[in-house]
């Protein structure tokens, strides 16, 4: 089964318990935009890199077309997360989340991975 994946991390943190939105362009493994009616399915696991606790009871959600995730006809990705996707879990000032983006294509038979890193600050203490 033909698998692309990628890899992108914030460069500046995100305030806890806000609205984000997250954009990217969903490809085969050739780097060729899949649009969104060919896609097979679109998942969403959010989780705590350092303790892999989901967040938000996102794990393997489905967003496509639903819960906050499109994509268009030209693959043009975007989520959105909402304030209770981006809570801190721990008590210290700020932690690392991954949002792992997993899609099916080619009626099911192959995959691509996006993953978005991203530090989440609780802006009351600082970063």
């Amino acid at each position: 089964m033909p698998t692309s994946t990628y890899q992108t991390e914030f460069e500046s943190p995100v305030p806890e318990q806000i609205t984000l939105r997250i954009t990217g362009l969903i490809q085969d493994e050739l780097g060729v935009a899949i649009p969104g009616a060919n896609l097979t399915t679109l998942t969403l696991t959010l989780y705590n890199s350092t303790t892999e606790a989901v967040l938000n009871l996102r794990n393997a959600s489905d967003i496509l077309g639903v819960n906050g995730g499109s994509v268009d006809a030209s693959g043009n990705f975007t989520l959105t997360l909402t304030p209770a996707d981006n809570a801190l879990l721990g008590t210290g000032r700020s932690e690392k989340h991954i949002a792992l983006i997993v899609w099916t294509y080619n009626s099911g038979n192959s995959t691509g991975r996006f993953e978005v890193i991203f530090t989440v600050v609780n802006v009351t203490k600082g970063p």
